[in-house]
């Protein structure tokens, strides 16, 4: 013992030295087989040289330090990937994600299954139910809408009462919510017992057969159709929703619900108490939404449903415990492979389940995809109930999806938790700050592309005024102002299709040209081109006059035309003026007495007050007044005025008229006069019988009626009897026939560049041949001329073509001529929120757009001293953008046409009518550092067509009426970018592109349904309101005419890369700039900070990038900025034709003025 205790003494530190010194020698840098073989050789060669020498590669030795070498080099890596999974920023692996996930409270969202609603357009049942006339319906299929059946309604809803319960018939909802503008009942069904939770079928996914369900639905308490607890006795449940449009309405009838997936349930046993019971379910593919739990008896009776929150402990549990006296609750964890652990309580925060635990769930696709109609085809389900009379019956119905389902999306990305995980963590599962109202929401689903929350109220607003939205986003805008003017702009819109494309002609015609001519602007172009046919009316025997039948207020009215009581013909087959009258026509009729403004016809007395006396002779009669042209001859009996007769009734009067009465010698007589008012009303012809003739009665002659007792023709308004026909617009075709098709893809296979002119006289769309067609030099909308319309001499000189289309080896290039009326005020008006998007007016039973009123009290044109006579319409079409880009809110580009009215005008003449020869001058104003271009109320008169000074009407029709809670203090405005919008609007972008198809984004009703579940979270004096965020297209044809641009590019000299090469390049710098991810909602747009992206990854290929507008009127540096809307974000639209590579900048090619 002492031996080894001296020695120990003595040797120790030289000992350790030896050790130190051999250690510090050693490579600690070595992790991989190589780098530690060659370390190990290394250490070995230097601290034992002499000890072994033997270095040849079949030494047993040298085998040993290379198996040395695997093994360190496999601990190497697994040390080093059990440190880097263990930390959120280094983790790989989504197993390692989800554990660190966890750790921080924070639960990935599963993929999200499509789910939506189907109509029921047909039952069947084999109960002996009887119809209104006494007939059994039993076994057969009753439509809900069958336009051969007019009981075919009321049959519907007799089966169907006998399948609900006898508390809840039709009409005595047990629940009831208003949903998106539409009020939604709940029915329930009294269905037998032990029948299906769900019923499967089948719908097409992306080309694949996929398993979905209808599922029972009910109103949750965030009052959104939620799928309850499945429970096999549990009553079904149909949704009666009512849009107010009619049954045939696509939002009107009974639906059921149906979600994408198959609903399955594992049974667990607890028969001890265990805290914090965690239970796997290991199947794949669990979606984010369908899980719960309940205890069953053994044989599947239903004896509690567990509650799901967030977590069993903590703020979740105390909150459910507490406030809503619930302690059976549970939660569930994401697992890897979207498998789930279901999690219960400790018995403190929550109960600890016993017995036996049934955990439903639905497997669904992990993909984002859009459900088409077409995909779904006729659903098939049916099941048992129980009748009033007590005995089962099967009923069969079938089902339709009404529109396109697009809230699917995949599970969230492994990217997607390492950044969120944090950040909800910092928000402690509530919104309170402005951050957690832009991060909470993202633990809904995987459906969020990008998220934005705003305070938009100040706090403290009194709770005794009527909280209004000036804005228009979310309450309908009523406003009476006196600063309005209008004036109007021709404009080319051009959209370009790159070639070579995989598009057949019949395809360039379908998605390119056939929508071109139903444009609002371009049916404003042809009403103010085109001339109406006058038709004389004052005369009684040469007028042709209305005979009203019947009429449906607001809808439609029949009739016939006659002149000296014969029922006249119309149409092409004509020889009157009345040949005009065409399917599709627009006419004018004027009612009794025919003439506005006059004071009477030829022989019409005046009312004479008082007959004065001492009258020698006739006095002079004359009329103070507005009008002109009046006269009337007085006859004297006695000394007094016994009679005063009109010789000429005059024009242009409005009530009061003054009549004095001078001369004759006589006094103290008086009369009154009362100018005429004679309504004009105008209507389009929606049906035409037998040429307006009818059938004919036994004598041969025509009625003017159908063989039903209506009236031969057909108006879409209601015109009063003995109304005559004073103008006729000829019938503007907003669709191409078969045979316009046709010839339209004739030429396209031909190649040729061609326009196509309206032939008024036969309703016909024409083509222009290529060497007829005018030069593009003369383009311009204001160069249009029917001078030559139809010209064959082969000069080009037909300057009448509406669209023009043109032909190049690298493109087609579609422009149509347009012509744009702006409607602004100047002060006291701001046009927010202003799009085209029709809303159904419930109380007018009609779709409602926004209108801008120009009341008649204004003058008439020229300084007339008479009104308008008449109320005229504009309707809102979308913004106005200024050439820098931005939109303008002083003003708003309006349009004639009549979403009432299938896009055809209430009245074609009303911009004439209003505007006459009147001019007005424009001016550049800044305001908040915008320029603006506005009237300048200084001028009298200048360049363009139009008027000021306006009173008028605005109503605004909000996109989604709100009612806000007047107590509370902020409203949070959260706009939402989904992944499914972004997916489709990029597809439709690479597609479509035709501005009929534009992808709609979510309604906030949707949005709040999808965000139901974290109502809960916000502060209580906070109010959410959720806004679908747009994109904006920059650049392309499917960008405003304003945003349109081309970007020229001079490359550097000695470049090797080929011009093709280069666009390419600086397509894909663009399109990395405009990533969704490094913009904001409303962010401007500057060309500088793009420019020096695009410099900057092009370094050395590049000297110079400039963006040069295509808009005729716009220059150089128009685009520099551009600022979106604060709903709005930027996506570019080009390819590499947008591209020019030019050898340098000159005046012509940057266009650095404006051209006429």
């Amino acid at each position: 013992m002492a031996q080894s205790i001296r020695q120990r003494n003595l040797f120790a530190a030289e000992d350790f030295t030896v050790v130190y010194d051999s250690f510090a020698q050693a490579n600690f840098q070595a992790y991989d087989y190589d780098t530690i073989r060659t370390a190990m050789v290394d250490y070995i060669r230097e601290n034992y040289p002499e000890n072994y020498n033997d270095w040849i590669s079949s030494s047993e030795f040298v085998a040993l330090i290379e198996m040395l070498a695997f093994m360190g080099h496999n601990l190497a890596f697994r040390v080093d990937l059990a440190s880097r999974e263990n930390f959120l920023s280094t983790a790989e692996r989504r197993a390692s994600v989800l554990r660190i996930a966890d750790f921080l409270g924070y639960n990935p969202a599963r993929a999200l299954a499509a789910r939506g609603l189907i109509k029921i357009n047909s039952v069947k049942t084999t109960q002996n139910v009887f119809d209104v006339s006494g007939a059994s319906l039993k076994g057969k299929t009753v439509d809900f809408v069958d336009d051969l059946d007019s009981n075919s309604y009321q049959n519907f809803i007799l089966i169907m009462n006998e399948i609900f319960a006898s508390t809840n018939q039709f009409g005595k909802p047990s629940a009831s919510k208003t949903i998106g503008g539409i009020k939604n009942d709940v029915y329930s069904a009294n269905i037998a017992e032990n029948q299906n939770v769900t019923f499967p079928f089948q719908a097409n996914v992306n080309g694949k057969t996929q398993p979905f369900e209808v599922i029972n639905q009910y109103i949750d308490p965030e009052g959104v159709l939620s799928e309850p607890s499945p429970t096999p006795d549990s009553a079904f449940n149909f949704v009666y929703k009512n849009d107010n449009q009619g049954i045939a309405s696509s939002n009107t009838g009974f639906f059921v619900g149906f979600k994408q997936g198959t609903l399955q349930f594992t049974d667990y046993t607890a028969d001890s108490a265990i805290s914090n019971l965690s239970l796997a379910v290991n199947n794949s593919n669990i979606n984010n939404q369908d899980v719960w739990v309940q205890n069953v008896d053994a044989d599947g009776q239903v004896l509690a449903n567990w509650t799901k929150t967030d977590a069993t402990f903590g703020v979740s549990a105390i909150f459910s415990a507490i406030q809503n006296k619930i302690r059976t609750l549970f939660s569930v964890k994401t697992q890897d492979n979207d498998s789930i652990s279901v999690n219960f309580g400790d018995g403190i925060f929550a109960d600890v389940p016993r017995g036996i635990l049934r955990i439903w769930y639905r497997t669904s696709l992990n993909s984002s995809y859009t459900l088409n109609t077409d995909d779904v085809g006729t659903v098939a389900f049916s099941f048992t109930y129980n009748a009033s009379d007590g005995n089962e019956y099967t009923a069969s119905f079938n089902a339709e999806l009404q529109q396109a389902v697009s809230n699917a999306s995949v599970r969230e990305t492994v990217t997607s938790i390492k950044t969120n995980a944090g950040r909800v963590f910092a928000t402690q599962n509530r919104m309170v700050t402005a951050e957690d109202y832009s991060v909470l929401p993202l633990t809904v689903g995987n459906n969020v592309r990008k998220i934005k929350s705003v305070n938009r109220t100040h706090s403290g607003h009194s709770r005794f005024i009527d909280i209004n939205d000036p804005t228009a986003q979310y309450q309908n805008v009523n406003i009476v102002a006196d600063d309005g003017y209008m004036y109007s702009e021709n404009t080319l819109n051009r959209t370009t299709l790159s070639l070579p494309t995989n598009l057949s002609e019949d395809q360039i015609f379908d998605k390119y040209i056939a929508n071109l001519i139903s444009n609002p602007e371009t049916i404003n172009l042809f009403y103010q081109k085109y001339n109406p046919v006058n038709v004389a009316f004052t005369s009684d025997s040469a007028s042709f006059q209305w005979n009203q039948v019947n009429t449906t207020p607001g809808t439609s009215n029949t009739g016939y035309i006659t002149r000296n009581s014969v029922v006249e013909r119309i149409g092409s087959s004509a020889s009157t003026t009345v040949s005009e009258i065409k399917l599709g026509s627009i006419v004018e009729f004027i009612e009794s007495p025919y003439n506005s403004g006059s004071l009477g016809t030829t022989g019409t007395t005046l009312n004479i007050t008082n007959g004065g006396s001492g009258y020698t002779s006739a006095p002079t009669v004359t009329f103070k007044g507005t009008g002109s042209g009046a006269t009337a001859n007085a006859v004297v009996t006695a000394g007094s005025i016994t009679s005063i007769t009109i010789v000429s009734g005059g024009q242009g009067y409005t009530n009061p008229v003054t009549v004095e009465i001078t001369g004759g010698g006589g006094t103290l007589a008086s009369a009154t006069a009362t100018a005429t008012s004679a309504e004009k009303v105008w209507a389009r012809v929606t049906k035409i019988v037998e040429d307006g003739l009818g059938i004919d009665d036994i004598t041969g002659n025509p009625i003017g009626r159908d063989s039903a007792g209506s009236g031969a023709i057909v108006l879409n308004k209601t015109v009063p009897n003995s109304a005559r026909v004073s103008q006729i617009f000829p019938a503007y075709n907003t669709q191409f026939t078969t045979t316009e098709k046709a010839n339209i893809v004739e030429q396209l296979t031909l190649k040729n560049t061609f326009g196509l002119r309206f032939d008024s006289d036969n309703s016909q769309w024409k083509i222009i041949t290529t060497n007829n067609v005018a030069p593009d030099t003369v383009n311009s909308t204001t160069n249009y001329s029917t001078d030559y319309a139809g010209s064959t001499t082969g000069n080009n000189l037909d300057n009448s073509w509406i669209v023009k289309i043109s032909y190049s080896s690298n493109s087609w290039v579609m422009v149509t001529r347009r012509f744009r009326i702006i409607f602004g005020s100047t002060d006291d008006v701001r046009f927010y929120n202003q799009n085209s998007n029709v809303k159904f007016n419930v109380d007018t039973n009609k779709p409602a757009r926004d209108t801008i009123r120009i009341f008649k009290t204004n003058s008439r044109s020229n300084n007339s001293p008479y009104s308008l006579g008449n109320d005229l319409n504009f309707y809102g079409y979308r913004y106005y953008t200024e050439r820098d880009g931005h939109s303008d809110d002083h003003k708003i580009i309006a349009t004639i046409s009549s979403i009432e009215n299938d896009l055809y005008p209430d009245n074609p003449l009303a911009f004439q009518q209003l505007i006459g020869t009147d001019t007005v001058a424009t001016k550049t104003t800044s305001e908040s550092g915008f320029d603006y271009t506005v009237i300048d109320p200084t001028a009298s008169t200048g360049p363009l067509s139009g008027r000021k000074d306006l009173l008028f009407q605005w109503k605004r029709i909000a996109d989604s009426e709100q009612r806000i809670d007047p107590s509370i203090s902020n409203i949070i405005d959260t706009f939402v970018l989904t992944n499914t919008y972004d997916l489709d609007y990029r597809n439709w972008l690479s597609n479509d592109r035709s501005e009929n198809t534009i992808p709609k984004s979510p309604t906030s009703d949707e949005l709040k349904t999808q965000f139901a579940s974290i109502e809960n979270k916000k502060s209580i004096s906070d109010s959410l309101i959720y806004r679908s965020a747009r994109y904006k297209p920059l650049f392309g044809d499917t960008a405003e005419t304003s945003l349109q641009a081309t970007f020229r590019v001079v490359k550097v000299a000695g470049t090797t890369l080929t011009d093709t090469e280069i666009k390419s390049r600086v397509l894909d710098a663009i399109t990395k700039f405009f990533s969704v991810d490094n913009w904001e909602f409303g962010e401007t747009f500057f060309f500088t900070e793009l420019s020096a992206y695009v410099h900057n990854q092009l370094l050395g290929i590049i000297s110079s990038i400039v963006i040069v507008p295509i808009q005729e009127d716009s220059a150089f540096g128009n685009l520099f900025q551009v600022t979106p809307n604060s709903d709005e974000i930027f996506i570019p639209d080009i390819n590499l034709n947008s591209i020019e590579i030019v050898a340098s900048f000159t005046g012509a090619n940057l266009r650095t003025s404006t051209t006429a």
